[in-house]
């Protein structure tokens, strides 16, 4: 039987985290080369959120976790890196490279998404204005059926 394309993928996934991890072990690797295996091998690890059907505040909710474990593990990378630059050149500063992704993230995208839930769930829980027109037409329907009988 073949394998279906969401097996496969994680069976891929599985294969890379392996890898990774392997590779990430590798001795006389520079601090760079092993965060960058190891922040490699967290995002193969993740198993990211998908909507699916009718959205709820949650599933937004779950999206914008998503992406805060991806920015912290990315950032660590860029700090990484950030250190090395300033190991080897002078007038850079370290803090430029401390939590940028997350920090983008927070005060734009993250909070539209958090925000796009909040509106969602408040839409949710509203009443039906057609809803309760249907149920009010089937009121009257019936109560018209048992009054002609």
């Amino acid at each position: 039987m073949t394998a279906t394309i969401p097996t496969k993928f994680s069976d891929h996934m599985l294969l890379a985290y392996a890898l990774l991890q392997a590779t990430a072990k590798i001795p006389c690797l520079t601090e760079i080369q092993r965060t960058q295996a190891e922040t490699a091998r967290d995002l193969c690890g993740l198993t990211l959120h998908t909507i699916s059907g009718q959205p709820h505040g949650d599933n937004l909710r779950a999206l914008a976790d998503d992406l805060t474990v991806i920015a912290e593990k990315v950032d660590r990378l860029v700090a990484v890196i950030g250190a090395h630059a300033c190991d080897h050149a002078h007038g850079i500063d370290q803090k430029y490279f401390d939590g940028q992704l997350l920090c983008a993230l927070s005060g734009d995208g993250l909070y539209q998404i958090r925000e796009a839930a909040d509106q969602l769930d408040y839409d949710l829980a509203q009443p039906d204005p057609d809803a309760e027109y249907d149920r009010r037409r089937d009121d009257a329907g019936e109560r018209a059926a048992l009054a002609a009988e």
